[in-house]
């Protein structure tokens, strides 16, 4: 099988995924995959101190995270750390109309080569293929324990709440409605527009918060989980890498790479993990999912709501 070296931290976790399942074309030894899953859980550490304070931290020699770096395709570990340092850089201010510029040039140029119905058609294949990708990789990055254990803590909450805003707003609105299927007490963080204040002040410790934000991050998902923590609540997140303010301090973060030539964030891969995440929920939930969801059919019917042709 051939070795790509990483590109960037999604990449990395997901080598380390497949190294710890032994489906990777390369062998670390135990102690140096427990130096890789410490640098993995702390990076912002990792971008940050010198490899002598990493490795006094993750008790391994200096060597053994040269020769780890090296492993990993690598010239050395300046330029391994130097992916960490990206994943933490400011962001783009110009995010979207970088990922819109950059689409019309690319098919711009292809244009001059091709008819306009085959490069319609090469845009959209071009943008499954890479929705697909995403949900591969999301799914080969994915701990199961993990999954059932954010799943059993939703069902057994006694209340839950989704935010997301701006694009993330239509995943929130979606779980939200998904999970309302199969148990009470779920709704979107402000779902009568009373204010985020009100939404966070009905909660209690352990209910649980999920939330979901990718960079660029919005501040204001990023300040409501700070507070949820605060507030002894169980976090769940929905966000792109381990560097995420949404990853790095919560209880279950699920990492879902975004990148595709759409000229926002690419969504579709958060929907199937999502998709996935209530499934799991429902199974945990067993007899009384079903209840629920005989009950919400009787309704519809009562209420005349549906219509089949």
């Amino acid at each position: 099988m051939p070795f790509t070296r990483p590109h960037d931290l999604l990449s990395l976790e997901q080598l380390a995924t497949q190294i710890r399942q032994q489906q990777a074309p390369i062998r670390l030894g135990e102690k140096t995959r427990a130096a890789l899953s410490g640098l993995l859980r702390h990076p912002k550490n990792t971008a940050l101190l010198s490899i002598t304070e990493l490795a006094q931290q993750l008790d391994v020699n200096a060597s053994t995270l040269t020769r780890l770096a090296k492993r990993l395709g690598f010239s050395g570990f300046a330029e391994f750390q130097r992916l960490f340092r990206d994943s933490i850089s400011p962001p783009n201010p110009t995010f979207y109309s970088h990922q819109a510029s950059r689409q019309l040039q690319h098919w711009g140029s292809s244009a001059l080569f091709s008819s306009a119905a085959d490069t319609t058609q090469q845009r959209l294949e071009q943008l499954a293929t890479e929705n697909i990708n995403n949900i591969q990789h999301s799914i080969t990055a994915l701990s199961p324990p993990h999954l059932a254990a954010a799943a059993q803590a939703i069902a057994s909450a006694k209340r839950v709440r989704i935010h997301g805003v701006r694009q993330y707003s239509a995943l929130a609105q979606f779980m939200a409605y998904g999970l309302s299927l199969i148990r009470s007490d779920v709704a979107r963080l402000d779902a009568c527009s009373l204010g985020l204040a009100e939404g966070l002040a009905q909660l209690e410790p352990k209910d649980v918060l999920i939330s979901a934000s990718v960079s660029p991050y919005t501040q204001e998902v990023l300040i409501i989980h700070e507070h949820a923590r605060q507030a002894q609540l169980t976090t769940i997140s929905l966000t792109d890498h381990a560097a995420s303010p949404l990853a790095i301090n919560t209880d279950y973060a699920f990492l879902i790479p975004y990148h595709s030539s759409f000229f926002s964030n690419s969504i579709s891969a958060y929907f199937v993990l999502a998709e996935g995440l209530l499934n799991q929920v429902a199974w945990e939930l067993g007899s009384s999912a079903l209840e629920a969801i005989h009950k919400r059919e009787q309704l519809i019917a009562a209420l005349n709501i549906e219509t089949h042709l």
